[in-house]
């Protein structure tokens, strides 16, 4: 199976595979993406089938590839037999963020989730349902959140150039209350040495590394 797949604008691709041999154990999936570069860049995974007793299984997901904080997410579950409850919980920066359980009374099912800051950058959403046997049958589903930021600053002047000595004026826009905090720098001084400013990149970084943690512990 070969197919070429647009890029959407958040970067993501969905890739369905459908009519997988019931017999089947791993998949090799290669992916590589032709750019300006002179060689495509490359990646590789081998999904394994999943293992359970009972050979009964579930799975969550969700047709919504943009989620944004303060608006609503909907996931469905399919399980292979009948399910009294579902139980469900949001992992984010390595905290548990949300959890609650929800009545199926079939293999099909739905519920809502409302996205939150702390679910952003990115989130993990495990669901599972426990057997009469005491089997926990469990599926998880990654998702990414935008609006990281609780507030927004934007700056503005009201001249893109102006010559020395002259007055310029900087409209500043945030939310109602907001303290912002201006520094001024010649821009020499940031050629010859970067500072120790505070990124909107910067914090990113660190709150996805908050969940990249939590996943090694998790192999390990």
């Amino acid at each position: 199976l070969s197919k070429h797949y647009r890029i959407s604008s958040d970067g993501l691709v969905e890739v369905y595979i459908e009519s997988v041999p019931e017999n089947t154990n791993y998949m090799e999936i290669k992916a590589a993406y032709y750019g300006r570069g002179k060689f495509p860049i490359e990646t590789m995974s081998y999904p394994t089938k999943a293992e359970s007793p009972s050979g009964n299984f579930i799975q969550v997901t969700t047709k919504q590839t943009v989620l944004s904080a303060d608006s609503t997410a909907t996931f469905e579950v399919h399980a292979t037999e009948n399910v009294d409850y579902l139980f469900y919980g949001v992992v984010a920066r390595g905290v548990l963020v949300t959890s609650a359980a929800k009545r199926i009374g079939g293999n099909i099912g739905q519920f809502q989730l409302e996205m939150t800051h702390a679910m952003a950058p990115s989130s993990n959403l495990i669901v599972f349902n426990v057997r009469s046997d005491g089997e926990v049958v469990a599926d998880s589903l990654s998702f990414s959140v935008s609006s990281i930021f609780r507030n927004s600053v934007e700056l503005k002047f009201n001249k893109a150039v102006e010559e020395p000595a002259k007055s310029v004026t900087l409209n500043i826009e945030s939310g109602e209350g907001s303290t912002v905090y201006l520094l001024s720098i010649d821009k020499s001084v940031v050629l010859l040495k970067s500072g120790n400013d505070i990124t909107q990149d910067d914090v990113r970084d660190v709150i996805d590394s908050y969940n990249s943690d939590s996943e090694d512990d998790d192999d390990g």
